[in-house]
């Protein structure tokens, strides 16, 4: 079974438009998609437009969220024909506006820090986005190396705009418990975005369970994502084990960027899954997608 649960167009910081990835993942014999932009819904109008049956779409958002300081991102998945300008949404809304707001006036602080010791400006900043989506540092990363200042986005983000640079600004941040209730509220799947990028210890991620049953009996966490190989993948397994209060579900996702970021969409995985592994991948895919039917996800 081919998904991908977990992709980023230009409505964030990702290099594809949404009619873009749709038509690759139907090329490819993708079963189901889920585009999750960072903190907005603007994929969901293009999707809602697109009449093709196949890949199923669904409607995905990635909130980028924090739990004791420490980053922690939180997917959530809903029907791409529910209607995101009702009151049900109103909670995700007002996060989500909230954070845009937070991170425009982030953005513009540390253009206007780096202008001091380079030639960059905030209205020409604007004048060389290519998306319609909220603005944050990979923007910044990308309109940087566009000028010659940086080499890549990669080294702009070790060097200028590291949040130990002189440029970087603080800004108000989501916490993981706004965000997952949020999600519950309007409705919604929460799954737990790419563990192997966190660094929690045991007492947190206890912490971070006990917030997730009280919000919510059934949460999902990402289990295969091009960073986590097998032996992490068994951890998480095990790990998940422990938390017999909650209905976990895994989900699937490369976390496509398209240029920003070296996978393409699909890969789910930095080794290749032996036959055994594929089986329970396949099992458990399954398991997830009935769940999101019975939710009316799908």
């Amino acid at each position: 079974m081919k998904v991908d649960l977990h992709i980023h167009s230009t409505f964030s910081d990702g290099t594809l438009t949404v009619p873009q990835i749709v038509e690759f993942a139907r090329k490819n014999n993708f079963e189901y998609i889920a585009i999750t932009d960072h903190n907005n819904f603007q994929s969901v109008g293009v999707l809602k437009g697109m009449t093709d049956e196949l890949p199923h779409k669904i409607a995905g958002i990635e909130l980028s969220t924090k739990h004791n300081g420490k980053k922690l991102h939180l997917l959530g998945y809903f029907n791409v024909n529910s209607d995101f300008d009702s009151e049900k949404f109103a909670p995700l809304r007002a996060l989500i506006d909230r954070e845009a707001e937070s991170k425009s006036v982030q953005v513009r602080q540390m253009i206007d820090n780096l202008s001091v010791d380079f030639d960059v400006s905030y209205d020409e900043f604007l004048s060389m986005l290519n998306g319609d989506g909220f603005v944050n540092r990979v923007h910044i990363a990308r309109y940087l190396t566009d000028k010659g200042i940086t080499d890549s986005v990669s080294n702009a983000f070790k060097t200028v705009i590291n949040t130990k640079s002189k440029y970087f600004v603080k800004r108000r941040e989501m916490t993981f418990e706004e965000g997952l209730y949020a999600v519950v509220q309007c409705g919604g799947l929460p799954s737990i975005a790419h563990f192997v990028e966190y660094r929690f210890t045991d007492e947190e991620i206890d912490e971070i369970a006990t917030i997730t049953a009280d919000a919510t009996d059934t949460v999902g966490v990402e289990l295969w994502h091009y960073k986590q190989n097998a032996d992490f993948r068994r951890q998480i397994i095990e790990r998940c084990k422990k938390y017999n209060n909650l209905n976990i579900v895994f989900t699937a996702g490369s976390d496509f960027h398209g240029a920003n970021k070296v996978q393409n969409i699909g890969e789910i995985s930095p080794d290749e899954l032996s036959a055994e592994e594929q089986r329970f991948f396949d099992d458990q895919i399954k398991h997830t997608l009935e769940v999101f039917k019975n939710r009316n996800i799908i």
